[in-house]
C-alpha cells in the first residue's frame, strides 16, 4: 500500500478524538516552524526580519479579524424566545384542618393533600412535574420506611411500569399514568 492509500484507510477508521489530537499536534509543529524560521531570520539577518514583521503582523491581524467576524452572526429568532415565563409546575394542595378536640393549639400544622384527578384510578400515579420514582415510591410507605425499603420499592415501580417508563428509572414524564406495584 501507498502512503495516501494507508492515510485515507486511517482517516476514515480514526475517531473524532484522534483526529483533533492529529490535526493539533500538526498546527502546533507549523507554529513551532514559524518561530523557528522567524528566530534564525531575527538572529541571522536584522534587516530581513525587520522587512518581514510588519506584514505578517497585519496578516496575522486581518485573520484574526476575519475569524471573529463570523462568530458573531446573529441568530434567526425562534418562536421560543418570545416566551415571557414557563407554567408553574402543579403544586400540592394546602388545606388547615382544625380539630375541635384541639382547641388549645390556634395554629395547627397545616396538611399537604394531593387533588384528586378526574378519571385516575386508585392504585395509578400520575406524574406531575417534579416527580421521581424516590419520592413517589417513598409516599407510598410508611413514614418510617428505611433508604433500603424504598429502593426496593423503586425498583417495582420501574419493573411493573417499564412499558411506560422504558429502560430508564430516572426519566419520567409529567402525564404518564403509573400503576402502583404489589409489594
Amino acid at each position: 500500500m501507498t502512503l495516501r492509500t494507508d492515510l485515507l484507510y486511517w482517516l476514515q477508521s480514526a475517531n473524532p478524538e484522534e483526529l483533533l489530537v492529529v490535526t493539533l499536534g500538526s498546527l502546533l509543529l507549523v507554529l513551532f516552524l514559524w518561530c523557528a524560521v522567524v528566530w534564525i531570520l531575527a538572529h541571522f539577518n536584522r534587516h530581513a526580519a525587520i522587512a518581514i514583521a510588519p506584514p505578517l503582523m497585519r496578516a496575522a491581524l486581518v485573520a484574526g479579524l476575519i475569524a471573529g467576524a463570523g462568530s458573531t452572526a446573529h441568530a434567526k429568532e425562534s418562536p421560543l424566545d418570545s416566551l415571557n415565563g414557563l407554567a408553574l409546575p402543579e403544586r400540592p394542595f394546602v388545606a388547615n384542618v382544625s380539630h375541635g378536640a384541639s382547641a388549645s393549639n390556634s395554629n395547627p400544622p397545616p396538611r399537604t393533600q394531593r387533588l384528586p384527578t378526574s378519571g385516575t384510578p386508585s392504585g395509578v400515579h400520575t406524574v406531575v412535574a417534579g416527580d421521581n420514582l424516590w419520592n413517589i415510591a417513598a409516599s407510598r410507605l410508611p413514614h418510617e420506611a428505611s433508604a433500603q425499603r424504598i429502593a426496593h420499592a423503586v425498583t417495582a415501580w420501574h419493573e411493573s411500569n417499564r412499558d411506560v417508563i422504558g429502560t430508564n428509572p430516572d426519566l419520567i414524564k409529567p402525564g404518564q399514568q403509573l400503576k402502583e406495584p404489589q409489594l
